[in-house]
């Protein structure tokens, strides 16, 4: 039987080095194509309703190919010790409109992207560089909030 805890758990270990002994006040469970995280006492009553937070999609049959969300990354945030991306306001503008960020330095793959000490979301890494994974309307709140607020 697959154990979809130890699968998140190395995952992130692997991907992220987020130290395992992090997971263990939570519970997951698999609903359609995501792993969700809840707290260690909390199960779905039902079938397909949801609960917690959605920690990974799951992009094929085997689990072999997972894509962790913005919102768990914002969640892990310092716990996050490998594949980072700091990016700055002009960074964040070029990614927020279809850009590349030039990077030799990590492995292809899923990144976090951090914006003034902060996870703030999902990149991809490949042969052309970092590209924005955040989700659209995500990514225009936090375009909004950046240009208002947030002087360099």
């Amino acid at each position: 039987m697959l154990n979809l805890k130890k699968c998140l758990e190395d995952y992130f270990s692997e991907r992220f080095g987020v130290d395992s002994d992090f997971w263990k006040n939570y519970n997951v469970y698999l609903l359609g194509n995501s792993i969700w995280l809840t707290s260690y006492n909390l199960e779905p009553k039902y079938k397909n309703i949801s609960c917690g937070l959605r920690a990974l999609r799951i992009k094929d049959s085997e689990l072999k190919s997972l894509k962790p969300t913005t919102y768990i990354l914002q969640y892990l945030d310092n716990h996050i010790k490998t594949n980072i991306v700091d990016v700055d306001t002009e960074d964040l503008k070029k990614l927020f409109n279809g850009g590349y960020l030039e990077n030799n330095i990590l492995d292809n793959g899923y990144v976090a992207l951090r914006y003034k000490g902060y996870i703030i979301g999902c990149g991809m890494k490949n042969s052309s560089g970092v590209k924005n994974q955040i989700p659209k309307k995500r990514a225009k709140q936090l375009e909004k909030i950046i240009d208002e607020k947030l002087p360099d």
